[in-house]
């Protein structure tokens, strides 16, 4: 996941875009809390990039077609990974 990490230092406003390996927010939460540590977690926030919806498949009004079975198939794919 990608993300966009705030932290406000006194006055002063740090932002870094990272990517993370994590696959939930809460996963996430906790490895800034042991980077920043749990007294200072009211000062982090976070930004998540959602990715692109992928455009295509709905629009395809022949599914059976062999265009229609490939994407089929490659969305099968993307969602077991």
């Amino acid at each position: 996941m990608d993300v966009t990490v705030y932290y406000i230092d006194g006055n002063e406003l740090t932002e870094r875009t990272c990517s993370f390996p994590f696959r939930t927010e809460v996963t996430l939460k906790r490895h800034l809390t042991s980077l920043y540590g749990r007294d200072k977690m009211d000062d982090v926030y976070w930004d998540i990039w959602e990715p692109e919806e992928e455009e295509g498949l709905e629009e395809i009004e022949e599914p059976d077609s062999e265009i229609g079975v490939y994407l089929k198939r490659k969305a099968k794919r993307r969602k077991s990974k």
